[in-house]
């Protein structure tokens, strides 16, 4: 049986954007496309599709991202319920975030609810 990937992650223009695309429709346990929450979710590793270059990307996003004590975040990995691993992120179902230009569109990472768990990508997988 082929698994439902809600979510593909990948790197473009020579690793400096991160592409978060949503796929498919709203699932009730594992998708929230832009319009059901604020912004964007994925749950379940199961779900998620993810290339090596875009795993150093993301934790380099998040490390020299501007951090505030917001409970919102522009883009977070964390565990939820029963252990799954969940990626959300404010925007669009299509999302691009270029490291070159964090501080000149206002991205955040809001630590108000903790740190984004980056050592959980390394139980995702292409």
């Amino acid at each position: 049986m082929e698994k439902d990937i809600f979510l593909k992650i990948y790197t473009k223009d020579n690793n400096n954007i991160l592409v978060l695309e949503g796929k498919g429709k709203i699932s009730e346990d594992s998708y929230f496309p832009h319009g059901s929450v604020i912004g964007s979710g994925v749950t379940g590793k199961e779900h998620i599709s993810i290339t090596e270059d875009a795993k150093k990307l993301f934790k380099k996003i998040i490390m020299e991202s501007e951090k505030t004590g917001d409970d919102l975040t522009c883009l977070d990995i964390c565990k939820v319920k029963n252990g799954r691993i969940h990626i959300s992120w404010l925007g669009k179902r299509k999302e691009e975030i270029d490291v070159r230009k964090l501080n000149e569109t206002g991205f955040f990472i809001g630590t108000g609810e903790g740190f984004p768990n980056l050592s959980l990508l390394d139980e995702l997988s292409e």
